[in-house]
């Protein structure tokens, strides 16, 4: 939906100057002392204004369907922090720091939306408190965040969070705690 928004948002801005061209060529022929032709630019800006109006529609639901979905994702992101808390028996401080990860937005936007700022706190996660060795901690985030061309590399990284809760790993916020040792694997 963020990259239909995205493509609807570009037409509009083009129908918009083209819209505006318009105008203002019929504005010089009604300025000129001999008038002229209209040349049908009565019908072309009728049929632009209709276009216009029609692609702002069109932005407008894409945009109450995009809120609407991401109430739903934020619902189910909930459930799911919920049944892994339960899962691994995590503290309120742990679920506190996967509701930081997985719910880091209020509402998702054209600009920044909920799937890459969830990778880049997991990412986050993966290479502190739940790496397995320094050198993992070592690497660096990229700083730009743009929108995914699809999610496979946030359901790896889900995945790589839930194998390393499986195993023992702890979420903490202490710079103490990111070291490998806070790696403690069952049954040691």
């Amino acid at each position: 939906m963020r990259i239909n928004g995205e493509k609807l948002e570009e037409l509009l801005s083009e129908r918009a100057v083209q819209f505006r061209a318009i105008q203002r060529r019929l504005l010089t022929r009604f300025k000129d002392k001999t008038p002229a032709p209209l040349q049908h630019l009565d019908t072309l800006l009728d049929g632009t204004y209709k276009q216009v109006i029609a692609l702002a529609d069109a932005v407008e639901e894409n945009q109450d369907n995009l809120f609407q979905s991401f109430t739903k994702l934020r619902s189910a992101t909930h459930l799911v922090i919920l049944l892994i808390g339960l899962w691994q028996k995590l503290s309120p401080d742990q679920v506190a720091i996967l509701e930081a990860a997985f719910l880091p937005l209020q509402q998702d936007t054209q600009e920044l939306g909920w799937e890459e700022t969830v990778d880049a706190a997991i990412s986050h996660l993966l290479k502190t408190c739940l790496s397995k060795s320094s050198k993992e901690q070592a690497l660096n985030l990229s700083s730009q965040l743009n929108i995914p061309k699809d999610t496979s590399r946030l359901k790896k990284h889900i995945t790589l969070l839930c194998d390393r809760l499986a195993k023992g790993g702890r979420l903490c916020l202490s710079t103490d705690a990111a070291a490998p040792q806070t790696m403690v694997m069952p049954g040691k």
